[in-house]
């Protein structure tokens, strides 16, 4: 039981550490094309 909650909460953490940054990267690329956009 605790190695299952354990690979578990690794899988959830290694899962987090692959969308987190892909999620900043998504909002600083729409942001700097609106402001872009917004310039241009």
């Amino acid at each position: 039981m605790t190695e299952e909650i354990t690979g578990n909460w690794s899988y959830y953490v290694y899962i987090s550490l692959t969308l987190v940054p892909v999620y900043l990267a998504f909002q600083l690329i729409k942001f700097l094309g609106w402001q872009l956009f917004v310039n241009n």
